[in-house]
């Protein structure tokens, strides 16, 4: 991992966030994971959207985006990959109405 948990800033878009984790996965691909407890939600998917505009040093869309669902004792009940290019005109429109 490059970056764990640090607060990021986008001058261009005006907003913040703070992502779990960004780095490389084992095929060394561009990666954003975020940690989540409960069940999965739409608003996940566009949460790592966003955290992929703000982690700026790779073009948005090329990095992978994985939500770790974690169950209430820590350990992992399911991994998702959210690919649906969609995340982000939704994420953009948020930012233009905010």
């Amino acid at each position: 991992w490059t970056v764990m948990e640090e607060v990021r800033f986008s001058r261009r878009y005006r907003f913040c966030g703070i992502a779990d984790r960004v780095g490389f996965d084992g095929r060394a691909r561009p990666i954003v994971l975020d940690f989540k407890t409960g069940v999965k939600q739409k608003w996940h998917a566009i949460q790592l959207a966003l955290y992929d505009i703000l982690h700026d040093d790779v073009p948005w869309g090329i990095r992978r985006r994985v939500t770790l669902y974690l169950q209430k004792d820590g350990r992992l009940a399911r991994a998702f990959e959210h690919d649906d290019r969609n995340d982000y005109t939704t994420a953009f429109q948020l930012l233009r109405n905010a």
